[in-house]
């Protein structure tokens, strides 16, 4: 990345395709502070020859988060933007109650218990909570 801009890292060895690792890295960068709503995303050329990967992946990944309200294509390129509207939508809401419903599913079935389920998300609760600054 140039200057001051986020920090994306891609592992071509995971098992979770690049696109998505991407986007969850957005994502995580808006929570955690290193991205502001207005703020512009590198362009999908730049950012692809950054992280090695083909544009595609990177336009895949923006395009997925245009569409969950996260981003906003304009005619500069991408940036943040965060629908306030979708994530107060009852429907969005019910989605989010449905997945995280899923993964507590998931981890009961693979011998996680109710506990340490509940230990892990205030564990990942206070690390999405910390800023590159309280780090």
């Amino acid at each position: 990345m140039r200057g001051d801009e986020m920090f994306f890292e891609i592992d071509p060895n995971s098992q979770v395709p690049l696109y998505l690792q991407l986007t969850q890295q957005i994502k995580q960068a808006v929570v955690n502070g290193q991205a502001e709503i207005g703020q512009a995303l590198p362009s999908v050329r730049i950012l692809a020859s950054d992280l090695g990967v083909n544009m595609h992946t990177v336009n895949k990944a923006y395009n997925m988060l245009v569409d969950e309200g996260v981003l906003r294509k304009n005619q500069q390129g991408y940036s943040i933007y965060l629908n306030k509207i979708q994530l107060e939508s009852p429907m969005y809401q019910l989605e989010l109650k449905e997945q995280l419903k899923n993964l507590m599913i998931n981890s009961f079935i693979h011998g996680v218990n109710l506990k340490e389920f509940t230990q892990w998300t205030h564990v990942i609760a206070q690390e999405l909570k910390e800023t590159p600054k309280e780090r």
